[in-house]
């Protein structure tokens, strides 16, 4: 809320939020400070808690849930970006249909999808890998349900008017 308090700062976006970062007031702030943009990027890897454990993540799909509920209470019109890892070692077919069904109940503006890899001295590079192909397979529909939220989003906004900022002089205005 400091920032905006600025009459020179005209918007406000942060890039990255962790699940477990996003305390009541953090989500309050969304609905009363103007100045802050209805996007939040808020990563969450994979739509199954068998595989967020895996992960060593120390948040599951509940409370993303949770927290997106709870910002479209105080921003009705927040838009969510987030990552996502397909092919992270002992990942199911149903681990991944749990993604995809997160995916689309949450419905990304934009998302970063990754087919795992494994990194050298990592306990998960030491577990047995899922093959290529199956990650190539599922990284494509991921991606393909992506594509069509994010084109669903964006016709969203034809025939709209929007308020944009532009540089003048080395200035940014407000039009």
């Amino acid at each position: 809320n400091k920032i905006s308090e600025s009459d020179k700062i005209k918007r406000i976006r942060y890039m990255t939020s962790h699940p477990n970062d996003m305390t009541d007031s953090l989500i309050e702030c969304h609905g009363q400070n103007k100045k802050l943009m209805p996007f939040l990027h808020l990563p969450i890897q994979s739509g199954s808690n068998s595989i967020l454990k895996k992960m060593n993540r120390k948040h599951g799909v509940e409370k993303y849930y949770e927290i997106i509920n709870k910002l479209k209470i105080y921003r009705p019109d927040i838009a969510l970006s987030s990552d996502f890892i397909v092919g992270f070692p002992g990942e199911t077919d149903e681990d991944f249909d749990q993604t995809m069904k997160f995916i689309e109940k949450v419905r990304f503006v934009i998302a970063y999808s990754f087919m795992y890899s494994p990194r050298p001295g990592t306990p998960a590079a030491k577990l047995k890998q899922i093959d290529l192909p199956t990650k190539k397979a599922r990284l494509s529909a991921l991606q393909s349900l992506l594509k069509e939220q994010q084109k669903k989003f964006n016709k969203s906004f034809v025939n709209n008017k929007i308020d944009v900022l532009f540089e003048k002089n080395g200035r940014h205005n407000h039009q």
